[in-house]
């Protein structure tokens, strides 16, 4: 990314690529840079772009770019990446262990295993510390406090329940789940999460009541 001057402003290489989605989300990259990704490139393909500041900074730009700057950006598109492929690409950039998926798509892998605990598999109501994210990184949504939060499994999203009932007291893991365990086609009723979004949850299961 570089202003109308030719001035770097930010730089990404293959080593250390991004993903980045087709439509904005909030404190993501530039919206003209997932438009030019998607919407004019394939699999491979490279271009530059001259991205007006309305789908740039806007008036809000980082540190040493003026506000309103017109931006030039050179764009490679590495890949397109099915839900599949996006969980393989998130665990192998975050040195995940193995991935399990199950039946119903959830892919699941244990940060911390606690083997002599009991397994939460009939569980009714939980407490868990957590943070949940888009695949890209960027949070939505966190409990992390010493307390936990508590709550019935029947009320929340179906993957994350999946998640929950393959722990034991004590455990930490991080699921990935597919849009269809997750807010569905439509997106949370808060507008926080579109609809067709895969989510992350780091969780640490505290407790639980059968």
């Amino acid at each position: 990314i570089k202003d109308i001057q030719g001035k770097v402003i930010e730089t990404k290489t293959e080593a250390d690529s991004v993903m980045i989605y087709v439509d904005y989300r909030p404190g993501q990259k530039i919206v003209g840079l997932s438009w030019s990704a998607s919407q004019f490139l394939g699999k491979g393909g490279k271009g530059t772009f001259i991205v007006p500041s309305t789908i740039g900074y806007g008036s809000t730009p980082p540190a040493g770019v003026e506000s309103n700057s017109i931006l030039i950006l050179d764009v490679h598109v590495i890949d397109r990446l099915t839900e599949t492929q996006q969980f393989q690409w998130y665990a192998k950039k975050n040195k995940l262990p193995a991935l399990e998926t199950t039946s119903t798509g959830l892919a699941f892998a244990k940060t911390l295993v606690k083997a002599d605990s009991t397994l939460a598999s009939d569980a009714a109501s939980v407490t868990v510390r957590y943070t949940g994210k888009f695949l890209t990184g960027i949070k939505f949504d966190e409990n992390i406090t010493t307390a936990g939060v508590t709550f019935a499994l029947n009320g929340t999203i179906p993957g994350f329940a999946e998640a929950i009932k393959k722990m034991r007291v004590g455990e930490k893991a991080t699921a990935l789940l597919p849009y269809k365990l997750g807010y569905g086609e439509f997106g949370d009723s808060q507008g926080k999460i579109p609809g067709y979004t895969p989510l992350v949850f780091d969780i640490e299961l505290v407790k639980f009541t059968k």
